[in-house]
């Protein structure tokens, strides 16, 4: 039996599109606007819409299978090429060389199945090579005595049936290997992989000998490796994008629907961090999303973006990302970036932003200057890397 392709509705980020009204089902539309409400905006058919639906992606960009037959696909307003790049580079995947050897990838849909797959083949190669096994100590009720006796429950129940003892097991089934697990398992029922990768993804599942229990990216940061799991690492690395970017779980009658789903605004900042990260000179040293409190008691605090300092700590600038392209800063963007400056004693602020603003900014809030600067997005990444912190550089202070 042929399985049919579902189809794809093109939509591309901030711009309306128009659909017929059998387009989508009255089920589909609602499922929109319940789960999906900060992505896109969506309107029914109406008068107001001649009898079409309105759907309009605000900041995110990416894949959300509706069900099996129909696919909502919004493509950002850049290069997808520098998207991919951009997502490469904010996730620390640029070892990966993802597209060598491979078809290139055409859509967010195409890069996400070779993520899956890099993560696919590196767990199953660690499966047939055998899964890292740490010895782990356990407490429990034994027939005879193994490992340790616990003297004090032994006290408390003299005439129990067996002996309480705390011992050691060789098991495979423990938070590194689970999160290898849960993440395949998640890809799986996403919608978002072909069926022959869909299979092969089940089949490993069912071989991991581990427990089946939820991750977060959040999670990935706090698995150590060690010599005999270095390769780990990079499956972590890969876990982290794929659990990052899936989005909420919603139902489409009995089906689980996983999105796959970028915030554009919030790639931006993560790639802007890691390209300077990477390419800062000695003596800067960059700060993400650090949270900066605003009274004694420690009670309130705001997180900044992303601060420069010194080799002492001493804080040099704050950069605001915001990813849009309005012909003036808005006043708003201006009070927040020079209040996080004030928040930080830090005496020059910038907003960045992906294009260069007709009205650029530039002025002054008691001790803080503030002013607007860009990082492009729509030619090589790396040169316009290399203008933005030449650009900037020269505007901090000296004494560094």
């Amino acid at each position: 039996m042929r399985i049919q392709s579902p189809t794809h509705i093109e939509l591309v980020a901030y711009e309306p599109t128009w659909l017929p009204a059998a387009a989508l089902t009255e089920a589909q539309g609602e499922m929109i606007d319940r789960y999906f409400r900060p992505q896109l905006d969506i309107a029914p058919p109406s008068f107001q819409t001649g009898g079409r639906w309105r759907l309009t992606p605000r900041g995110w960009v990416g894949t959300i299978p509706l069900d099996a037959r129909t696919v909502l696909a919004i493509r950002p307003r850049l290069a997808v090429d520098n998207l991919f790049r951009m997502l490469a580079t904010a996730y620390d995947l640029d070892e990966f060389r993802l597209f060598e050897g491979r078809l290139p990838a055409q859509t967010l849909g195409d890069f996400y199945e070779l993520v899956v797959l890099e993560l696919l083949e590196r767990v199953a190669w660690r499966l047939r090579q055998g899964l890292y096994q740490p010895y782990q100590t356990r407490r429990g009720l034994r027939p005879a005595v193994v490992g340790r006796l616990d003297i004090d429950y032994l006290a408390a129940h003299p005439a129990a049936a067996a002996p309480r003892c705390d011992f050691e097991i060789h098991t495979a089934d423990i938070p590194a290997n689970q999160i290898l697990a849960w993440t395949l398992r998640l890809a799986g029922v996403s919608g978002l992989c072909a069926e022959p990768l869909r299979r092969r993804l089940w089949r490993v599942v069912r071989r991991l000998p581990v427990s089946l229990r939820p991750f977060s990216a959040a999670d990935c940061e706090g698995l150590a490796t060690n010599r005999l799991n270095e390769d780990y690492r990079s499956m972590y690395l890969l876990c982290r994008f794929i659990l990052d970017l899936t989005g909420p779980e919603a139902r489409a009658g009995s089906e689980t629907i996983l999105p796959f789903l970028v915030d554009m605004n919030r790639l931006f900042e993560k790639f802007v961090a890691a390209w300077l990260a990477r390419h800062l000179p000695d003596g800067i040293r960059l700060q993400a999303q650090e949270r900066v409190f605003l009274d004694e008691a420690d009670e309130r605090a705001v997180r900044v973006d992303l601060i420069l300092t010194d080799r002492r700590g001493r804080p040099l600038c704050v950069l605001d990302t915001k990813f849009k392209a309005p012909d003036r800063a808005d006043l708003r963007d201006v009070f927040q970036v020079t209040f996080y400056a004030h928040a930080r004693g830090c005496p020059h602020a910038f907003l960045v932003y992906p294009t260069p603003l007709a009205r650029p900014l530039d002025g002054r809030n008691r001790e803080v200057r503030y002013r607007s600067t860009c990082f492009a997005l729509d030619g090589d990444l790396d040169a316009a890397g290399r203008s933005f912190l030449n650009s900037l550089l020269p505007l901090l202070p000296e004494e560094r």
